[in-house]
């Protein structure tokens, strides 16, 4: 069940940014994680956003400055981070904006260590199962995995942003080597710390830098307090209806109307004072705040679950089994292996009756009862349960291993995805060339038979102008001479009017003779220009 029609069309578009408050100068768009690669080329300013990280996240554009900040601190860009990163960071600026504190990222690190690797992609994990910043985190993202939204715009509102891409990430890590070697050298000179050298040991916890009243606030408060007891839900305080309802393991966590929560002190190795329990927290009462500290709070929601919780545990007392052995608690240094010589059967019958529940235990010592299957029945439901409270202890290992896992699957995923793309697009390039090289050489062919023609069709227009002007000549010569040679018979025609229109004659077609020779482009050596071999034509008798 995948999230991409939010923005498959137009409308579901428009409807998005009017739910999620999208200015019009922010420009988005759906992309599957196997596509970021390409479409992180298509404009400057491009960053891609786990899109549960805008359902359920808490961002919104222009991006939180906290976000941004959180981004720089740890050198990395949007689309590395899963969606409870973002639920986290939000989580602290939303609580910044409610009561006015000053927690910031270094708070963060203290409370989560940062995990992955860049190949990966990166997780923040609670450093401490028992005191935890926020609750009710989803355990999983598989139905949202690989789903992002492409941003672009205006959807920062700082000048320095945080880094674009993973490629722009290496370059960040590569600049604070060069800072770590500057400040190295100044120490060398000076003997003193540049303002950046903490900042580039961030990745661990530094109660120096960490806001203690501040956290001290939040991890004593009972706020924002799920139904099952979880203290400052990520939902709650962000607005939103999650899409899951399965959390990160919270069995070691501690709940609403826990005594242990005034005694809280980020100061302590483990935010608790080492040898308190919950007995004696409850039997000391809650812890006195200083006046140097703020009072921590208790809100309705806090209100509302203590009383069901109250109510539902009112019934009968907590059980909480101890393992004892010759009268002694077992101590945490001891091994089953270390037993098997003679004291086997004591441990296990040990572990069994310890395992039990209470109104079991009687029955369990019963020697009148001689049903050896309701025994091993019994025997069976204490290894049930003591299996139960195993799995409970190597779930979480088992959850780290699984995310891990699949992370390691997504990232050989998404290589075997780049690579055949890679391979596919390399293919079209090869074919698009030699069609590309084909092309020029049809071209070069055609305009070479296109001069050609055009050379001999200038050509031929040229000679036929010139023997259209050439034919005219000889029609005005030929014109002119028989004017001539006319007005000179008749100026001779009283001395001699026969010889005079022979000679006239004679001259006339002896002048027509060679205009047509030459018309005709006959050589100027041929026999036929020779005036002895002209052949008049014979004067008639009537002449």
């Amino acid at each position: 069940m995948g999230f991409s029609h939010l923005l498959s069309s137009r409308a579901s578009l428009a409807n998005f940014r009017a739910t999620y408050n999208v200015p019009e100068d922010v420009n988005i768009a759906y992309c599957h994680e196997g596509d970021i690669d390409i479409q992180r080329r298509q404009g400057e300013n491009t960053v891609f956003f786990p899109l549960m990280a805008i359902l359920e996240g808490g961002v919104r554009f222009p991006v939180d400055p906290f976000i941004l900040g959180t981004f720089r601190f740890y050198g990395l860009c949007p689309d590395q981070l899963p969606p409870n990163f973002y639920r986290v960071v939000s989580y602290v600026s939303r609580l910044n904006r409610l009561f006015g504190l000053q927690l910031n990222s270094h708070d963060i690190n203290f409370m989560y260590s940062l995990c992955g690797n860049l190949k990966s992609g990166y997780y923040l994990k609670t450093r401490d199962m028992r005191v935890r910043l926020i609750s009710c985190l989803p355990d999983s993202n598989r139905n949202s995995a690989g789903e992002f939204v492409r941003v672009s715009g205006n959807w920062f509102a700082e000048e320095l942003p945080c880094a674009f891409s993973p490629r722009d990430v290496g370059r960040y890590m590569h600049f604070v080597g060069q800072l770590l070697r500057f400040n190295l050298t100044v120490r060398l000179l000076t003997g003193l710390d540049v303002f950046f050298f903490a900042e580039t040991k961030r990745f661990k916890p530094n109660l120096r830098v960490v806001n203690i009243r501040d956290l001290n606030f939040v991890l004593r408060s009972e706020i924002f307090v799920h139904w099952d007891g979880q203290l400052r839900a990520s939902h709650l305080i962000l607005g939103v209806e999650p899409v899951y309802s399965t959390w990160q393991t919270f069995s070691q966590a501690l709940l609403v109307d826990s005594p242990l929560l005034s005694y809280i002190d980020v100061r302590h190795s483990n935010f608790l004072p080492s040898s308190l329990t919950v007995g004696e927290a409850r039997e000391l009462g809650p812890r006195y705040t200083c006046s140097d500290e703020l009072p921590p709070l208790r809100d309705d929601s806090a209100e509302q679950t203590g009383l069901q919780v109250a109510s539902s545990s009112r019934a009968a007392p907590a059980w909480c089994p101890s393992f004892i052995l010759n009268g002694k608690p077992l101590p945490s240094t001891t091994s089953v292996r270390v037993w098997d010589k003679g004291e086997g059967g004591r441990v296990a019958q040990s572990l069994a009756r310890d395992l039990l529940l209470p109104e079991d235990v009687h029955v369990f010592y019963d020697g009148t009862d001689k049903s050896l299957a309701r025994r091993l029945q019994w025997h069976t439901i204490a290894a049930a349960q003591m299996t139960y409270i195993l799995n409970g202890w190597l779930k979480e290992l088992a959850e780290d291993a699984g995310r891990e896992k699949a992370l390691k699957d997504v990232a050989e995923t998404t290589a075997k995805e780049k690579a055949k793309a890679a391979a596919t697009a390399e293919k079209k390039a090869v074919v698009s060339e030699k069609a590309r090289a084909a092309a020029e050489r049809r071209s070069s062919e055609l305009e070479a038979k296109l001069g050609d023609a055009e050379l001999k069709l200038g050509e031929a227009e040229s000679l036929n102008a010139a023997q259209t002007e050439e034919l005219a000549n000889l029609r005005a010569a030929l014109e002119a001479s028989e004017s001539k040679w006319y007005n000179k018979g008749f100026a001779d025609a009283e001395n001699s009017v026969e010889p005079v229109i022979q000679e006239v004659r004679r001259l006339a077609f002896e002048e027509a003779w060679f205009a047509a020779l030459k018309a005709a482009g006959v050589p100027e050596d041929s026999p036929l220009r020779d005036s002895s071999q002209i052949p008049f034509p014979e004067p008639s008798s009537s002449a």
